[in-house]
């Protein structure tokens, strides 16, 4: 009876070699993340304000160890890194973890650009979260042209984007992003910044330190923003930038300290703005503005100390130096401060036809109208907008920006 039932298994083959499941690109990314997270994460320290932010060298031995060993031989798309930052977002992750594992976005990023460089493509890289949260996603990534970052929630998300002498990158771009620090740091210690926009963003800090410590920026476009100290900051100390619109904000200090400490802005503008100490401190500390305009603005102390400051010389000598502002003009603007040292000041009906003029030569409306247009828009008609917005840039004298 026995024999009965096992007689059948002689016709059973012998079990073949089982073969291991080749790991999918997702699965090295991860893997990848989780090993660099771990080594690099205790490097991060905690930052306290936004000019204590400048953790670059330790994104710079990521990005080498990234690049020329773990993932040296691993083809990635930008398909993969959007399935990576889904994969890891919503986390709850300490803030130093956090940051390392913004850093690795960042770090994929710019691989991925690099590569296609080097193969003579242009990067295009846009990703909608559909309100994810991710700190610090893509934070540090030093060399990309074309980001587009759409409905996130997350502190300091696109932070410190292209910083340093070799950091280049022609366009960001963050719509409908709730958090704090978004887009903040870009461009700083000299580096090389076409185009900022941020539209609709919700969170204090917004815009802010773009091209300070000497970097260098076209056009910063900040529209629709609800939080404190929005574009605060910009240019300061010593950055070079053409053009600077922060339109619809509400929260005190926008726009305020920017264009310090040798800093050169050609032209900063602020309509539609409600918040205290708006605009205040522009151009000390022998800071260059062309051109300073403020409309609509509702709040007490706007443009408070505009063109003055002191500046410590050789041998602990200290002294005064008035910031060189060529032109101020405000316009329906409450709580003026009568602070302010300025070449040429235009207020009253002058402001108003000032205005008038202003409003057509910068295209101010059509670029508010146009920023808001991107929201929901799919990715090429962002491009589309976003190019016709940089045509409205104003021109800037030749040698402007030096090396550019």
């Amino acid at each position: 009876m026995t024999k009965g039932i096992f007689n059948n298994l002689e016709e059973i083959e012998e079990p073949r070699d089982a073969q291991a499941r080749e790991e999918t690109t997702l699965e090295k990314l991860l893997e990848t993340g989780e090993i660099l997270v771990r080594k690099y994460a205790c490097e991060f320290k905690r930052f306290d304000d936004i000019t204590n932010f400048d953790r670059y060298e330790v994104y710079d031995q990521m990005y080498t160890e990234l690049k020329e060993q773990l993932l040296k031989d691993v083809h990635f798309t930008d398909d993969d890194i959007k399935s990576y930052v889904m994969a890891k977002a919503n986390n709850d992750n300490e803030w130093n973890e956090s940051q390392a594992l913004g850093a690795y976005t960042g770090a994929l990023l710019q691989l991925f650009t690099e590569r296609n460089r080097l193969q003579g493509k242009p990067t295009v890289f846009y990703i909608n979260g559909n309100g994810i949260r991710f700190d610090y996603l893509f934070f540090y990534a030093r060399e990309i042209e074309r980001l587009i970052v759409e409905n996130f929630i997350g502190d300091n998300i696109c932070r410190s984007i292209g910083i340093s002498s070799n950091g280049f990158t022609n366009q960001v771009i963050g719509i409908n992003i709730t958090g704090n620090y978004v887009l903040a740091s870009i461009g700083k210690l000299r580096g090389s910044i076409e185009q900022i926009i941020g539209v609709g963003i919700k969170g204090n800090g917004a815009l802010s330190s773009i091209g300070s410590d000497k970097g260098m920026v076209n056009q910063v476009l900040g529209i629709d923003i609800d939080g404190c100290a929005a574009l605060e900051r910009v240019g300061t100390p010593g950055g070079r930038l053409n053009q600077v619109i922060g339109y619809g904000i509400k929260g005190d200090k926008a726009l305020n300290s920017s264009g310090t400490a040798y800093a050169h802005i050609n032209q900063i503008i602020g309509v539609y703005i409600e918040g205290n100490q708006v605009m205040g401190n522009i151009g000390i500390n022998d800071g260059y503005i062309d051109m300073i305009f403020g409309a609509h603005i509702k709040g007490k102390h706007i443009f408070n100390g505009i063109g003055t400051g002191t500046t410590a010389k050789q041998l602990g000598l200290v002294k005064r130096q008035p910031g060189l502002v060529k032109e101020l003009g405000y316009h329906d603007s409450h709580k003026i401060s009568t602070y302010m040292r300025c070449g040429h000041i235009i207020c009253g009906a002058r402001a108003e036809s000032m205005y008038e003029q202003m409003v057509r030569e910068t295209h101010l409306e059509e670029i508010a109208a146009l920023a808001r247009s991107m929201q929901g828009k799919p990715c090429q008609e962002v491009l589309a907008i976003a190019d016709e917005l940089y045509a409205m840039r104003p021109e800037v004298p030749k040698g402007f920006f030096g090396r550019k």
